[in-house]
């Protein structure tokens, strides 16, 4: 694996019973890249997320971050590792607040590395003050005593992945993180995930608003059936007859 290289995908497969969800999926993903991933219903787009996280077993392939190979690690090793994932459907904690939420992510790895009692009140400070932080970057800072529950759908989806960068990942994976939001909503997250971009986040992102796929990612991986369809930059993709047939329609001349 190259030291340029993240994640690399070398023909990752799933089979539920006579389903084939996955069918021999190549691709990497560089070190501060943006990658987005695009396909109809029923792709096999989450799928995909789910074998890189460890929510799902690979029927054949392998998958590699860093240097490891994580194929069928457990999801909590994973995460350990330095991947960290948003859901289509957004999974909180909606009897806890913003801010337990978010401490909850902190946590999650601060719970294997113990470290000696004379430090362990400077690590809470550092911590508490990372959550601060992130809660201030999201504009959820105001909400911090709401539960999730009482959130807006929006508000919803920025905790969401704010809980996932408490984790510290090097790897980010969202999915459909636009989903449900308003136009400033999602200028909004544009912004905000342009941001992380910016101070060398790597992210995968599933998308079905071109805007948003084609306007933050480098590269882009087209799924169809199962099927990796086409990869490249986004001004390829839009361009691609096969991708405008299968997926974009109208969508990419009106894009182009």
């Amino acid at each position: 694996m190259t030291s340029s290289n993240l994640l690399q995908i070398h023909g990752l497969s799933k089979n539920f019973g006579g389903l084939q969800a996955l069918d021999d999926i190549h691709f990497s993903c560089e070190v501060g890249e943006t990658l987005g991933i695009i396909g109809p219903n029923g792709a096999g787009k989450t799928t995909l997320f789910n074998l890189i996280t460890g929510f799902t077993r690979a029927s054949a392939g392998t998958a590699y971050f860093r240097d490891d190979n994580i194929t069928n690690v457990s999801a909590s090793k994973i995460c350990r590792m330095g991947i960290s994932r948003t859901f289509q459907g957004i999974r909180l904690f909606r009897q806890m607040t913003v801010w337990e939420n978010v401490w909850l992510g902190q946590n999650f790895k601060a719970q294997y590395h113990v470290p000696p009692f004379w430090r362990r009140n400077r690590d809470e400070k550092a911590m508490r003050d990372e959550v601060e932080s992130l809660l201030e970057d999201f504009h959820l800072s105001t909400r911090r005593e709401f539960l999730a529950s009482e959130l807006s759908f929006g508000d919803m989806r920025r905790l969401e992945i704010c809980r996932a960068l408490a984790t510290k990942p090097d790897l980010l994976l969202l999915d459909e993180p636009a989903s449900g939001l308003s136009p400033v909503e999602t200028q909004q997250l544009m912004d905000d995930l342009r941001r992380l971009s910016a101070k060398g986040l790597t992210t995968i992102l599933i998308e079905h608003d071109m805007n948003v796929a084609l306007g933050l990612s480098d590269n882009v991986v087209v799924l169809n059936f199962g099927k990796l369809l086409a990869l490249g930059p986004p001004a390829d993709i839009r361009k691609d007859p096969r991708v405008v047939e299968a997926y974009l329609g109208s969508a990419g001349e009106e894009h182009a």
